[in-house]
């Protein structure tokens, strides 16, 4: 219920469809070294990409954040959020690519957080009973092509605040394992 209630607040546009208990999320920059994440789960789960146009009544959205102006970085975000359910519990995975340099990758994955929060919190002001025992867990995981994080290579050690970085580029690409990492 948890997730049909987040499904009905959000744009259907934005959400990317996955299936199977392995799937893959795709970057669509043609130049990035990092073009996409290998997950694997076995809960249910929603998936949505913020950054790219759909369309909506006819209109191709292009501004993913319209109601802010176009400062730098105020309208940075991750590239995927991903909702997971698993034994009842709400894990919100902030995930995000990046090629070869961190950036501002820990910025995006933060706004993707405060994001992911407003979008929950909406949930739960709007359909209370669903949400009364709810309190939502946020993992970031980072997809680079080259290691942009040093983690322990036990995922359950790794604190829940902290980045997870998992290697993608021509030759490799590591699987997130949900299941290791919401625990």
């Amino acid at each position: 219920m948890i997730l049909q209630r987040i499904e009905e607040i959000i744009f259907s546009g934005y959400k990317e469809n996955v299936s199977g208990s392995t799937f893959e999320l795709r970057e669509d920059n043609k130049n990035t070294k990092c073009a996409k994440a290998k997950i694997q789960k076995t809960g249910d789960i929603l998936v949505y990409k913020f950054d790219k146009s759909p369309k909506k009544d006819g209109r191709e959205i292009k501004d993913k954040l319209p109601f802010l102006n176009d400062i730098s970085g105020v309208k940075s975000m991750a590239d995927f959020l991903l909702f997971y359910v698993k034994k009842d519990r709400l894990f919100v995975i902030i995930c995000n690519l990046k090629s070869g340099n961190k950036g501002n990758s820990a910025d995006q994955i933060e706004a993707g957080k405060i994001f992911a929060n407003f979008i929950v919190s909406t949930a739960q002001r709007m359909f209370q009973e669903d949400f009364e025992e709810v309190k939502p867990e946020f993992i970031p995981i980072l997809y680079s092509s080259v290691p942009l994080f040093k983690v322990p290579t036990n995922p359950r050690r790794i604190p829940q605040n902290k980045i997870r970085n998992y290697i993608s580029n021509d030759s490799q690409t590591d699987t997130c394992d949900l299941d290791a990492i919401c625990h």
